[in-house]
């Protein structure tokens, strides 16, 4: 039998919009899963093979197996067929309480039953090697084996649509993973400096952008070459401020293509102080007058924290093999670190090429569907 019983929890506290949540979350089960979905009593009725994409989709707190659907508990006791010994507990909820039973009396009860039908079996409340759970709703009993927890949080799309800037580093793809997860809908924009950078550094962020599209329904990944706009920057900027301005241009044309897209955000994996360009007054000075809102979920982890919720997400063995990415390129050794925006504005003012690289680069965007269309 492939039937789960999904439950959500942040949605339960929404109020009146709690409805909309509901329904997005249940719309992307269907577009991820290809399975049809039923709502019944707070919670989601599933047929259909769930146990790889329970954790893929943000919004469900777990997924409960079923094994049977019974009208009395009884029946559920006959039905069992266990052959080793372990120690159990059982564990009731119900969503009507039209049953004469409480939910403790029920547990209490099958317990009590399964132990008599099977001898060798003990009940363990504090660290059981097994656990029953039943849900009573719809007036019948259903009972599941094996439960898996989700990734919670909120359904994509539920939250506004944002733009991630996506290296191949441990930083942006955990902190695309984090919007995805507070139900923001994400296209990726990625910048490469080929040939100048190897295409195996292109070909990696095509295989993050793959992972991360799959915690939600449908991705878009942008492709941008920024080589020509870096070597222009590299002759007429200050070296030590490079970085900042390989950045500056990034968020340049990453805003052009928000505002093109009609997005809502972008969004970087910056941590404040990890590297030089990520000091207060780095950041600051980078931004400042671009007038776009820059989410940095990131802003407050360190690295190590990052590196794990890498691995845990799936993009850590890519990110550990560090590909030379554009951020690198051309480098300087002694980056500034306390940058102000008057400066910056005075080196570009002298840029007179610069709007029309962007503009180029801009215009040679490439587009990848995933699903492919």
């Amino acid at each position: 039998m492939n039937l789960w019983i999904i439950h959500w929890s942040e949605i339960g506290l929404k109020g009146k919009n709690r409805s909309f949540f509901e329904n997005k979350l249940k719309e992307n089960i269907e577009k991820q899963t290809g399975f049809k979905v039923k709502k019944i009593k707070g919670r989601f009725i599933v047929e259909g093979d769930l146990t790889e994409m329970i954790n893929k989709i943000p919004g469900i707190s777990y997924g409960l197996k079923i094994i049977g659907v019974f009208e009395k508990p009884e029946e559920i006791v006959k039905s069992l067929n266990f052959k080793e010994s372990f120690t159990f507990k059982v564990i009731t909820k119900r969503a009507d309480k039209d049953w004469p039973e409480t939910s403790i009396e029920i547990s209490k009860k099958l317990m009590k039953l399964i132990m008599e039908k099977f001898p060798y079996l003990q009940v363990d409340f504090k660290n059981p090697q097994k656990k029953i759970y039943v849900e009573y709703f719809e007036k019948k009993f259903w009972v599941g084996l094996e439960k898996i927890v989700g990734i919670g949080g909120l359904p994509v799309g539920s939250s506004g649509k944002g733009l991630s800037l996506l290296s191949c580093g441990f930083d942006s793809p955990v902190a695309s993973f984090l919007m995805l997860k507070r139900g923001m809908k994400l296209d990726f924009l990625h910048f490469y400096s080929y040939p100048q950078t190897s295409l195996l550094e292109k070909e990696a962020a095509l295989e993050i952008f793959k992972i991360l599209s799959s915690y939600q329904p449908q991705s878009c990944l942008y492709l941008s070459n920024i080589l020509e706009v870096q070597k222009y920057l590299f002759n007429n900027v200050p070296k030590k401020y490079l970085t900042l301005f390989y950045r500056r241009v990034m968020f340049k044309i990453a805003k052009k293509l928000k505002e093109e897209k009609n997005l809502d955000a972008l969004i970087t994996g910056e941590s404040l102080g990890q590297v030089a360009s990520q000091t207060i007054q780095n950041i600051l000075a980078t931004t400042k007058d671009l007038d776009v809102l820059i989410l940095r979920p990131l802003i407050g982890f360190n690295k190590q924290e990052i590196i794990d919720i890498s691995y845990k997400i799936g993009t850590g063995k890519i990110s550990e093999k560090n590909f030379q990415d554009c951020c690198l390129l051309f480098n300087p050794k002694n980056p500034i670190t306390k940058a102000s925006f008057e400066k910056i504005r005075e080196i570009e003012s002298s840029l007179t090429k610069l709007d029309e690289l962007i503009q180029k680069s801009f215009e040679e965007i490439e587009v990848y569907h995933w699903p492919g269309k």
